[in-house]
């Protein structure tokens, strides 16, 4: 609270904490996500519209009370289903017409770092073309889901450093940017970001940023990734993950 962030994500619904976050900080815009097991979101795109239903009447229940502290709500979150994208668009597009109908904002798919990469597999820095190419063919699966959507969803890691493969894991929205049509550009939630060892191989246990860096260097590392993010106006938040766990 001392830090008076413009932007904050929480998974717990606790409204006494929700309460004092918005008394501390009324002008904070307080994002909200549905903890949900891989296996769930998985049964719950067997059938998207009811799914949607069912999830949207989860989130609505969990917040309770708490609901008016909150200003969005996240759908699914790093399904990794990327067979499943026509269904998973679907899902979206229904979650995000219920989520509206409370009075809340939603921030579609929450997309794990990387994903979803597109059909291309090449090098994409010596075929830039291609590699744009191969975000279309796959991005528009998903269009009809975040024209109904507030907001679009990215997570955003790297090691040993975040700025190791720029724009290829940390600040990989300025290509999805890019090939988004109008009438899907809408503005952009990293919700998640850091270090990640997991995005190299590293197992979990080795995979934080006290892994790799003192908490100074991680600090400067921030700085980096806030200085690039300012550079793009369609940037509404980032989520350090994460705090509290």
């Amino acid at each position: 609270l001392h830090a008076r962030p413009k932007h904050i994500k929480v998974l717990d619904a606790n409204p006494t904490a929700l309460a004092t976050i918005k008394a501390e900080i009324p002008d904070s815009f307080v994002v909200f996500r549905r903890y949900c097991d891989l296996g769930t979101q998985q049964r719950l795109l067997d059938d998207p519209i009811r799914g949607a239903r069912d999830f949207a009447s989860v989130v609505m229940s969990t917040l309770g009370s708490a609901r008016q502290c909150v200003s969005a709500t996240e759908g699914l979150n790093e399904t990794g289903l990327w067979d499943a994208a026509d269904r998973y668009s679907l899902f979206t597009a229904e979650y995000a017409r219920l989520i509206r109908a409370e009075g809340m904002s939603t921030l579609a798919y929450n997309f794990p770092v990387g994903n979803p990469s597109g059909y291309f597999t090449g090098d994409g820095n010596r075929h830039p073309d291609e590699f744009r190419q191969g975000l279309l063919d796959y991005w528009w699966h998903y269009w009809d889901g975040l024209r109904e959507s507030d907001y679009l969803g990215l997570h955003e890691y790297s090691a040993p450093t975040m700025q190791s493969d720029s724009t290829w894991r940390c600040l990989r929205y300025r290509r999805v940017w890019d090939i988004l049509p109008e009438d899907c550009r809408k503005p952009i939630f990293i919700t998640e970001c850091g270090i990640d060892g997991g995005v190299i191989g590293r197992p979990v246990e080795e995979s934080g940023w006290r892994a790799f860096c003192s908490e100074e260097q991680y600090l400067a590392q921030l700085d980096w990734y806030t200085q690039e993010l300012e550079k793009d106006s369609y940037i509404m938040g980032t989520h350090i993950f994460c705090a509290g766990s």
